[in-house]
């Protein structure tokens, strides 16, 4: 498959969308040959990041993109187990979706110092700009040992009702980690919306 068709594969809403259940192998190669072009290209501009969060776990960049290159022709992804088939939605026009705060291309900029966080939010659809609400989970270290705070103002209270199976995992996995937090929201359907590159 060529460099055009790479593209238009991870930019296509009928890709995105597609559980990985109903993937061909077709889908699987076109997918791993997509997904080891952008991990080997973001690796140029993250050396001094060190890891990528990945379905498989906290591999190096290059790790990562190694690992997909070698899955072409064997007709799998990643741990489809680990990530939800589809984005969970959130009404008519929003996705959940999550920031890694410390993994954004400005982080040095602007959270230098600060502790490390994830916000979570129901963000309007792709082309679109805007959150229904939003609320920002960080990982402290109490008493020796991680432990994660929510901090979330009366405007996000509708999140209770809108993903209530967001916080019954919360409630019955206890996360202690943002690692942790972000396996749980992988496997509930939230979009990484984390820009780890300027482009």
């Amino acid at each position: 498959m060529d460099t055009a068709a790479l593209t238009a594969y991870g930019n296509t809403a009928e890709h995105r969308n597609k559980p990985f259940t109903e993937y061909t192998p077709a889908d699987w190669d076109a997918y791993n040959l997509w997904a080891a072009r952008e991990l080997a290209r973001r690796a140029n501009d993250h050396e001094a990041r060190g890891t990528v969060h990945h379905p498989t776990g906290t591999r190096k960049w290059r790790e990562a993109a190694a690992w997909h290159e070698s899955q072409v022709g064997k007709n799998t992804g990643p741990a489809p187990a680990g990530i939800a088939a589809v984005p969970r939605r959130i009404g008519d026009d929003c996705l959940l979706t999550y920031f890694v705060q410390q993994e954004a291309w400005f982080a040095d900029a602007a959270y230098a110092g600060e502790v490390p966080a994830i916000n979570i939010s129901a963000s309007a659809d792709t082309g679109r700009d805007g959150v229904k609400w939003d609320f920002t989970v960080q990982e402290h270290h109490l008493a020796g040992r991680p432990a994660l705070q929510v901090s979330l103002f009366d405007d996000a209270f509708a999140a209770f009702t809108d993903v209530p199976e967001l916080f019954a995992a919360l409630a019955a996995e206890q996360p202690r980690t943002l690692d942790q937090l972000r396996n749980l929201l992988d496997r509930l359907g939230a979009v990484d919306v984390t820009r780890r590159t300027r482009d």
